[in-house]
């Protein structure tokens, strides 16, 4: 235990300590979020008393430069800011859920797009549990993903050296949720907050904002 314990610390001194670079690197099959943190949950509109569409979840979404995700249940949620990882989230794959499917935009902007996800059991929602990392460049941990049918995409810390596998985070009776491709030209998400430790069996403090 206190190996682990002291490993964990020591690997949170080196993301911590080392310089951070951008990371540019796209992959095949994922969607790409410049320095924001999947692990966090961070709603930024609450309608869940009313009962309303996707489409008009979607037209709200696309008009929010914050929006990263909205589910069936009227949340519309951001990735908080991280500057010491990147997030890839898959866009053709859920997970343990199955398929993921590209749906269009509003008709108020028919050109944006959103990855959809679907669990009739109601185990989804917008962000993700950290389930395994590995001392590994991006491309290896993007292969690493697509090998592992539970892995719904994975972040990368800034330095390229630590990557971390993504499930995700079960939170019923959410049965539907739509991640927003990002922009080419709005890659950067204006998020802000404090970023957290990630959750799940490897609850690893990637960075601290003061």
């Amino acid at each position: 235990m206190f190996a682990t314990a002291a490993a964990t610390c020591s690997l949170a001194m080196l993301i911590l300590l080392c310089p951070t670079h951008a990371i540019y690197d796209d992959f095949d099959g994922f969607l790409h979020y410049h320095e924001v943190d999947a692990t966090a949950d961070e709603i930024i509109f609450d309608a869940s008393d009313m009962i309303l569409p996707p489409d008009v979840w979607s037209a709200v979404c696309e008009e929010i430069p914050r929006c990263v995700a909205f589910n069936n249940k009227g949340f519309l949620k951001a990735f908080p800011r991280n500057e010491s990882v990147d997030t890839y989230i898959s866009k053709t794959h859920c997970g343990v859920h199955g398929k993921a499917n590209l749906t269009e935009g509003s008709c108020l902007k028919p050109n944006a797009q959103f990855v959809h996800c679907h669990d009739d059991r109601g185990n989804l929602d917008t962000f993700y549990n950290a389930k395994a990392n590995y001392p590994l460049p991006p491309h290896l941990v993007a292969d690493a993903c697509r090998r592992d049918n539970r892995c719904a995409g994975f972040m990368v810390t800034q330095d390229r050296q630590i990557g971390v596998l993504l499930e995700h985070f079960v939170s019923p009776p959410v049965t539907d949720i739509w991640t927003r491709v990002p922009m080419q030209s709005n890659a950067t998400p204006t998020t802000t907050g404090i970023s957290p430790s990630l959750r799940g069996p490897y609850r690893l403090r990637l960075s601290e904002e003061h």
